[in-house]
């Protein structure tokens, strides 16, 4: 695998609107019994080193679950992942 692309399709008004919209991702493989959890600065940061990290964690045929987490009470439409 080669990478991972997150989108995620979400409201907010005026009030609730902000940088600090995501605060973590978890990423659970029931595969290989792992689970990865990265708060918002970490995510944001990262660099080619850290998504490597990641990737390496997740194979073709992995029973994985991506958990992504706002703030700000936004509504969250849909969430993709995509991995390449």
């Amino acid at each position: 695998m080669k990478g991972i692309i997150l989108c995620v399709v979400y409201s907010s008004t005026s009030e609730n609107m902000g940088p600090e919209c995501l605060t973590g991702v978890l990423i659970i493989n029931y595969t290989k019994c792992t689970i990865q959890i990265y708060k918002r600065d970490a995510v944001m940061s990262f660099n080619d080193e850290d998504w490597k990290n990641v990737t390496s964690n997740l194979g073709p045929g992995d029973d994985v679950e991506i958990f992504v987490s706002f703030g700000n009470r936004l509504i969250v439409k849909k969430t993709l992942v995509l991995c390449t």
